[in-house]
């Protein structure tokens, strides 16, 4: 028997994929079963399904996994995608009604409609079908009829990001939709929107490779003639981003050094945040553990 494939979320939910049957089962923090949709009375579920038909899509994909880790912001799931000759990323949104924060999905390519057909079988459904400008309209009602397709969503059709952004009744949040926070924290940066930068931290799931970049960028802003409020607020941050490196290196010196120099108590306020997100993302109890000490010398620090 093959062992599930496991994956935390930042929300604190586990994921657990059931191999070769492409089906998989959510827990919450204490370990109880979770129903994805509420009120399904289902506690097993398929993979949802995408499939991107035209020749200007490039997919963005973990090729490490059979299988993709999507957002959900209120009940939409947010696909991104990019297109030939352009680095932007860009997002499409279908409605769910999934509960969690993050969902196992299955995506699949192909530049057209004959290598769709030549490829996969035509009693194979898709949750969602994503097509591009050069997909013909007659194009669709093949696909809509062959693949039982309900969900078409034409990409050209698509606001953009910025188009979104400023529509009054549309809740959008930048941070929730990028696949590349180094990038969406330079972004940020150029605007000096320090707030933006301290939720993404809070926010985002972050490697070391992506710390470091933010370190980076925060100490070229910093040597900058800046104004001194601003700077603090950076050095703040840059505090920020390697107390989180330094805990995923196992650096236990150095974070215990940041702890000990740090005496403002809404510096302390968010690293005890950062704690209680990244206790929630280890599976390792020994991890865990370590995380714990170290929330009781911030508390310490509260207290004293």
């Amino acid at each position: 028997m093959y062992p599930l494939v496991k994956e935390n979320t930042p929300a604190g939910y586990v994921i657990k994929i059931i191999p070769n049957s492409w089906q998989f089962i959510v827990f919450d923090k204490k370990g109880n079963s979770v129903d994805i949709y509420g009120n399904s009375q289902k506690f097993t579920y398929n993979l949802p399904s995408i499939i991107f038909i035209g020749s200007n899509f490039k997919i963005m994909r973990d090729y490490d996994k059979e299988y993709q880790m999507l957002k959900i912001r209120n009940g939409s799931m947010i696909i991104p995608y990019q297109e030939k000759g352009n680095w932007a990323v860009k997002y499409a949104f279908a409605e769910t009604g999934i509960i969690l924060d993050l969902v196992p999905v299955r995506v699949v390519d192909k530049p057209t409609l004959s290598v769709m057909l030549r490829e996969i079988d035509v009693k194979t459904t898709f949750d969602w079908v994503l097509v591009d400008e050069t997909v013909t309209q007659n194009d669709l009602y093949i696909i809509e009829h062959r693949y039982n397709a309900k969900d078409i969503i034409r990409t050209d059709a698509i606001e953009t990001a910025e188009e979104k952004n400023e529509t009054p009744n549309v809740s959008y949040n930048l941070n929730f939709l990028s696949q590349n926070p180094a990038f969406l924290a330079a972004s940020h940066l150029r605007s000096m929107d320090t707030s933006s930068l301290n939720q993404l931290i809070l926010d985002f799931e972050l490697t070391p490779i992506d710390l470091e970049a933010i370190i980076l960028f925060i100490e070229k802003y910093l040597s900058e003639d800046i104004s001194d409020r601003l700077k603090e607020r950076l050095n703040n941050l840059r505090v920020l981003s390697n107390f989180y490196l330094q805990i995923l290196l196992h650096n236990k010196d150095e974070v215990n050094k940041i702890i000990e120099n740090e005496n403002d108590p809404l510096n302390i306020s968010y690293l005890n945040t950062l704690l209680m997100k990244i206790k929630v993302l280890l599976s390792d109890s020994a991890d865990q553990d370590i995380i714990v000490k170290y929330e009781e010398k911030l508390n310490q620090k509260n207290s004293g």
